[in-house]
C-alpha cells in the first residue's frame, strides 16, 4: 500500500523502503489532537545502534535494546525502561516421537526436564528480568488463559524421574537459533547446563541461521528434525490474544511439516477439546474446554515451558506516554513532552 488512508490521529507522509516511515499531525481528527507534529519511524536493526541513539537523544524511543545492558538503562536517569507484555512464550520444544531417545516419548522424562531447569535464575540471571515465568502452555495475556500448575526447581525429582524412567545419563541433543528471539543461545546455554547438572549427556547447544533452522527443525518431518535434534528452542507468538492461537502447537493436524506444532505432539483428549473450543459459541463453556486443555498439555510436557518474554522498551526521560500492547507492539500515538 503506498498511500494508505485512515482516520486516526495520524497521517501517512512517507515511506522510504528500508530506512523509516513519517507521520503527521491529522488535524482533522475528531477526537483529542495528538502531541507532536511529526512521527518518524526509523528502521535500526541493531540492537547496539538502536540503544546509542537513544542514549545520545537522537531517538525518543526504542524496543529491544541489548538485553545485557537493561540493568545499567534502569539506573541511566536520562532514559526509562518500560517493561512491556508479550503473549510470546519462549520454550524448548521436545520431539516427543523421537526415534533414537524413545525415552522422550514419556511424559514422566519430559516433566524431569522441565523440572531439571531453573526458569528463575535464567529469566534474572540471562534475560536480565525481560520474562516471567510460566504457570500455563501460554501468556496470561490470551483469552482464555487459566493457571494450570508449576514446575519449580527440583534436581532431586528431576534425577529420581530420569532414574524411575531409564532415561538416567541419555544422550540429548540441543538446537537453538542465534538472534532470533532476546538472548536466545545463551538461554537454550543456560538450559544444557541445567540438563548436564541433571547428569545428562548434552550435545550443544548447536546453532544456524534461521531459514536453515526453519526448513531443517521447526517445519521438518519428524524424520529429517531427527536426524538435527532432539531439544529445540522456539517462540512462539499468537496472533490475535486467544488461547486458540497458542493451541496451535499442541494440536496434532497442525505437527510438521503441516503446520508449525515442530514437537509431533498428540494426544487426542487435547485435540477433541481444541477442536469443540474453536467451534463453541458460549465463552464459559469454551474458557472451561480451553483450560482442560491447558491442563493436559502441562502434565504431558511436550515443552520444557520456559518463560512469557516480555518488550523491553526505552525512551528518553524527556517523554511520557509510551507503551507496549501484549502483541508485541507499541504505541506512541499519545506520547508526550514529559
Amino acid at each position: 500500500m503506498q498511500q494508505p488512508v485512515g482516520t486516526g490521529p495520524y497521517k501517512f507522509k512517507e515511506r522510504a523502503n528500508g530506512d523509516h516511515i513519517t507521520m503527521v499531525k491529522n488535524d482533522s481528527y475528531w477526537g483529542s489532537k495528538p502531541n507532536y507534529d511529526t512521527q518518524i519511524y526509523k528502521i535500526v536493526p541493531d540492537a547496539t545502534s538502536r540503544e546509542a541513539l537513544v542514549k545520545a537523544g537522537q531517538a525518543d524511543v526504542i524496543m529491544l535494546p541489548p538485553a545485557n545492558d537493561i540493568p545499567a538503562l534502569q539506573s541511566n536517569s536520562d532514559v526509562k525502561v518500560i517493561m512491556g507484555p508479550s503473549d510470546r512464550t519462549v520454550q524448548m520444544i521436545i520431539d516427543t516421537v523421537d526415534p533414537v531417545n524413545t525415552a522422550l516419548q514419556k511424559p514422566e522424562v519430559r516433566q524431569a526436564l522441565n523440572y531439571a531447569v531453573d526458569k528463575n535464575a535464567i529469566i534474572k540471571n540471562v534475560m536480565f528480568g525481560a520474562a516471567v515465568p510460566l504457570d500455563a502452555p501460554m501468556s496470561k495475556s490470551l483469552a482464555g488463559y487459566c493457571s494450570v500448575g508449576s514446575y519449580n526447581y527440583d534436581a532431586a525429582k528431576a534425577k529420581q524421574l530420569l532414574q524411575a524412567n531409564g532415561a538416567a545419563g541419555m544422550k540429548i541433543r540441543i538446537y537453538s537459533p542465534t538472534g532470533r528471539y532476546v538472548q536466545d543461545f545463551q538461554v537454550a546455554q543456560a538450559v544444557a547446563g541445567y540438563l548436564r547438572d541433571a547428569g545428562l549427556q548434552v550435545d550443544g547447544p548447536n546453532t544456524s541461521d534461521w531459514p536453515t533452522y526453519v526448513a531443517g527443525v521447526v517445519l521438518a518431518t519428524p524424520e529429517a528434525q531427527a536426524q538435527k535434534t532432539d531439544i529445540h528452542l522456539l517462540g512462539w507468538a499468537p496472533a490475535y490474544l486467544d488461547a486458540s492461537q497458542q493451541f496451535e502447537q499442541f494440536y496434532s493436524p497442525r505437527a510438521a511439516p503441516k503446520g508449525q506444532e515442530s514437537s509431533y505432539y498428540k494426544n487426542a483428549t487435547v485435540d477433541d477439546l481444541i477442536t469443540k473450543s474453536d467451534a463453541e459459541p458460549n465463552k464459559a463453556t469454551r474458557e472451561q474446554q480451553q483450560c482442560q486443555a491447558a491442563k493436559q498439555v502441562w502434565q504431558d510436557a511436550p515443552w520444557i515451558f520456559l518463560y512469557n518474554q516480555k518488550l523491553p522498551l526505552v525512551t528518553t526521560s524527556k517523554v511520557t506516554g509510551v507503551y507496549g500492547i501484549p502483541n508485541e507492539k507499541f504505541s506512541t500515538t499519545w506520547a508526550s513532552p514529559a
